[in-house]
């Protein structure tokens, strides 16, 4: 059987403008890509065609039954996703799920062509509760389908409805400390952060429900298309007003943050040294960088903070978790709203928040669990990570001069960033593509001359 993957191009202009793409296939979403999301759970026995729509219907294709996706259809359940393909392949039916401008079908070219031109006969079953399937057509479609995927870590699920979202999560007290921090910000700041209401727990799960934003997360237009300049400028800006905000609320009690960040990285190498895979690592970055294995990763990243001590002194408020996948931008207002804080603890140095913020506009993060960046060698053997243009270097001083206006150290933030990459490299030890590539970019930012 054929599979034929229809590519689509982008007709709502608001979206295409914000993507800064012109094909649905492209866009980049939860660590992977419209395309290689539905082709990865097709089954190997299945042929897969990828083909524009006009040469589908234009060319003699052979007319026995096969399964027809259009590119703006995406399937937002990662676990039931090759099920529902499978499913499909296996009917006896010809199945149709959508309209004409957006579908799935199952059968002949010629019906298909039929349903194009509104002659559908009576012997095509119409799929109508699949709710797992999203149609994308304009930039409020793909608003609703990236916010109520469940690619998300196992442990989470969003759930929503037309005012809300909830999210539900199997580690209740992680879940009730992040409500608890969000119920409790300053009046202030509440502005800047999502509303939350209604916090429940029971023996398996616990959630919040949370008011429904008209945006999308700054990551996915980030990693879709480098964000110009002039963005970014108005992103920082509307960040400075927060950041100004923050010094009204300077913890009264002593907080030790050198501590806190050292502290994270020993426990994570730790965790890392249980890895099966660690030698592995251990041996690549012995061979491939400057460092002498990755326990000196960890002992030079503490070694660079330690000679900021007195500037990690002050705490003030602090969301704690700061990235570009945690803000939610809306267009209409040109307003950013801060969801998914750190919780716990509400008061840290500010450079551990703009630290997180530069790990995804300089470091890459993003673009690294996405699988939009790869690892290359130069002619040493010098391994590095190539991010093929998609990180705009003029950002860098655009960065660096937001946080002189502020009055912090763009140094000590950069450092503070290689140990968040370190830190994070035993959260992904089930994907060693990724893992490596980020120790890798851990030692290039220690290594970081500023």
């Amino acid at each position: 059987m054929n599979f034929f993957y229809i590519e689509k191009k982008i007709e709502d202009t608001r979206l295409s403008n914000f993507l800064k793409l012109e094909r649905f296939s492209k866009i980049s979403f939860m660590r992977s890509n419209f395309k290689k999301i539905i082709i990865d759970s097709i089954p190997e026995k299945i042929n897969v065609i990828i083909i524009d729509e006009d040469e589908l219907l234009e060319t003699h294709h052979d007319d026995s039954t096969a399964i027809f996706w259009c590119s703006n259809i995406i399937h937002v359940n990662d676990q039931t996703q090759h099920q529902f393909i499978q499913k499909i392949a296996c009917s006896i039916f010809s199945l149709l799920f959508g309209t004409k401008n957006s579908y799935i079908f199952k059968g002949r070219l010629s019906q298909l062509k039929s349903i194009l031109n509104d002659e559908a006969g009576s012997q095509i079953l119409n799929l109508k509760n699949e709710t797992h399937l999203k149609r994308i057509l304009n930039i409020s479609d793909f608003r609703e389908a990236i916010t109520e995927n469940s690619h998300t870590r196992h442990f989470n699920k969003i759930l929503s409805n037309k005012e809300r979202f909830t999210k539900v999560s199997a580690e209740t007290e992680k879940l009730e400390s992040e409500f608890l921090f969000l119920k409790n910000i300053p009046e202030d700041l509440r502005k800047y952060y999502v509303q939350v209401f209604n916090f429940q727990k029971n023996k398996v799960d616990a959630s919040y429900t949370m008011q429904k934003i008209a945006g999308i997360d700054l990551s996915i237009a980030f990693i879709n298309a480098p964000i110009r300049t002039d963005r970014v400028k108005n992103i920082l800006q509307y960040l400075g007003y927060y950041f100004k905000d923050l010094k009204k609320h300077k913890s009264e009690k002593y907080v030790d943050n050198l501590k806190f960040i050292i502290d994270k990285n020993n426990e994570r190498h730790d965790k890392l040294r249980q890895w099966k895979g660690y030698s592995k690592l251990n041996n690549f970055i012995k061979l491939h960088t400057s460092f002498n294995g990755v326990s000196d990763l960890y002992s030079d990243s503490n070694k660079h903070l330690k000679r900021y001590k007195k500037l990690l002194h002050t705490s003030y408020f602090s969301h704690g978790d700061l990235c570009l996948s945690n803000m939610i931008f809306s267009e209409e207002d040109n307003k950013i709203t801060f969801i998914d804080p750190r919780g716990g603890e509400a008061y840290r140095t500010p450079y551990y928040d703009l630290a997180k913020l530069s790990h995804s506009l300089l470091g890459g993060y993003d673009h690294i669990i996405n699988n939009i960046a790869t690892i290359q060698f130069d002619n040493s053997m010098g391994a590095y990570v190539d991010f093929n243009e998609a990180l705009d270097q003029k950002i860098e001083g655009v960065f660096s001069d937001f946080c002189h206006s502020l009055g912090y150290e763009i140094e000590l933030v950069r450092k503070i960033e290689a140990s968040l990459f370190i830190s994070m490299l035993p959260l992904h030890v089930d994907d060693e593509r990724k893992l490596f590539m980020l120790a890798l970019r851990a030692s290039e930012l220690l290594k970081l001359k500023i």
